[in-house]
């Protein structure tokens, strides 16, 4: 994403390959090059294909069509699950002798690899590290004039589940952050857990991470804490099924040989989620995970046939789950 940012400065190239397993930046590598098409009508200057629609011959007959009060036309393939060997031919064709007033760009998810064999010009998207998080937040807080602790800048990224879409959201709230109208203007703002506790929304899903640390240390009235904090948002119901889904989703960490990535992509979750629910595992036998999937399988057919109301079935799951983990 860097070098497509300083490359963008050099010239735009004809054709790019989008790729990756960071969807936010993906989008943003796309913006950046339609921005650099400097298309003041985008409505006649720019054509989206999709699996729905996507036709060679008409991409390639709009390919060699004139902008209209534009420097370029910007032409996106987004996410095509497939190409015949006739249209590839096609392709390749056009890859030799691309038109100098179009920009075409592909983007596709690492699991599809359809446009990988041609030599457009790669850009990759990958996920970034933690480090890289931690300078993205704290590089925004120091532009609006505040300072942020390590342990705070922890905090909030794991609030976040370390996505890059969720940090973008949450992070203007601490740009904005001012303690009292009183503080003189030379004086530095400094955000610590207290605030990132105050400000920012903490994910479900990490709330729920927290309940499950509590249950496997058998602190259970930590975790009736936790509980009773999320039900100021949340209907007895919807907790349980977070709760369901966390614990199942550990079971399939525990029994999968997939990786981090195939896991969460079978999964539908972000790879943070499938990372802390191995973490947890770990610290359980397998046998005590199956028991506590069992168990919550029979509460929610006990719901579901009217033998227990959800707030009692929650309560009670608790206290079960810690039985089932002293033992």
């Amino acid at each position: 994403m860097l070098n497509l940012k300083q490359n963008l400065k050099k010239g735009l190239k004809n054709i790019y390959h989008i790729f990756g397993n960071d969807l936010f930046l993906m989008e943003e590598a796309c913006r950046l090059i339609e921005n650099e098409c400097n298309n003041k009508i985008r409505e006649f200057n720019k054509t989206v294909f999709t699996d729905e629609n996507f036709n060679m011959d008409e991409l390639l007959l709009i390919c060699n069509q004139i902008p209209m009060f534009a420097d370029r036309r910007f032409i996106l393939v987004k996410h095509v699950s497939k190409l015949s060997e006739a249209d590839a031919k096609k392709l390749s064709e056009y890859e030799k002798k691309p038109s100098d007033e179009c920009v075409l760009v592909f983007l596709e998810l690492p699991d599809m690899n359809v446009f990988g064999k041609f030599k457009f010009e790669k850009v990759e998207c990958k996920k970034l590290s933690e480090y890289e998080l931690r300078k993205i937040v704290i590089d925004n807080l120091k532009e609006s004039g505040r300072e942020i602790t390590l342990n705070a800048v922890n905090l909030f990224i794991n609030f976040c589940l370390k996505d890059l879409i969720l940090i973008k959201n949450e992070i203007e709230k601490l740009k904005f952050y001012n303690p009292n109208d009183e503080k003189q203007n030379n004086e530095k703002i400094i955000i610590d857990e207290k605030i990132i506790k105050k400000l920012v929304h903490q994910n479900d899903e990490y709330t729920i991470f927290e309940i499950s640390d509590a249950l496997t240390k058998s602190q259970g009235d930590r975790a009736l804490n936790l509980l009773n904090k999320m039900l100021e948002t949340k209907d007895f119901s919807s907790i349980l099924g977070l709760i369901s889904s966390h614990f199942r989703r550990m079971m399939y960490s525990a029994m999968s040989g997939g990786t981090t990535a195939e896991i969460a992509s079978k999964l539908g979750v972000k790879e943070y989620a499938v990372i802390k629910s191995k973490q947890t595992a770990k610290q359980l036998k397998l046998t005590q995970i199956l028991e506590i999937n069992e168990l919550i399988l029979n509460i929610n057919f006990q719901i579901k046939d009217g033998k227990i109301a959800a707030k009692n079935a929650m309560y009670y799951l608790v206290f079960k789950i810690i039985e089932i983990l002293q033992n």
